[in-house]
């Protein structure tokens, strides 16, 4: 799997996350969506 393909799960698992934050709220489940998002900015920030 390259960076890409990468980068593309883990935004669908990311989307997973956000719909069950919607359905039950955790702080847990918050932190590691912003751990993620961080996660893929940073790496467009590399590619650029």
């Amino acid at each position: 799997m390259n960076e890409t393909e990468l980068k593309h799960v883990i935004a669908l698992l990311l989307e997973d996350a956000k719909r069950l934050q919607q359905l039950e709220p955790n702080a847990g489940t918050e932190a590691r969506i912003w751990l993620a998002l961080y996660a893929i900015e940073s790496g467009r920030d590399d590619e650029g």
